[in-house]
């Protein structure tokens, strides 16, 4: 089965600088998910300068499931498994 990633939640943060906590399930193959390949594009900038989550937390996992958190200044948001 192909690994899926799913935005499933986007909740505002009050802070002096807008930040969203996003919640995020993975479906699938879930221990060969890599992190580090979702990035929050910058628009006009090359992909290294692109954002990437912060303070990621697992919440849940199964053998077919998990949920991670994770804070995000911007919202466009791609996972490039």
């Amino acid at each position: 089965m192909a690994t899926k990633a799913t935005i499933i939640g986007v909740h505002p943060i009050a802070a002096d600088e807008p930040v969203h906590l996003i919640e995020m399930l993975i479906e699938g193959d879930v221990d060969t998910f890599d992190m580090g390949t979702v990035t929050q594009e910058a628009e006009g900038q090359p992909k290294m300068n692109w954002q990437v989550p912060y303070d990621e937390r697992l919440l849940e996992h199964s053998n077919r499931k998990s949920r991670y958190v994770f804070f995000s200044t911007i919202s466009t948001l791609r996972s490039h498994s």
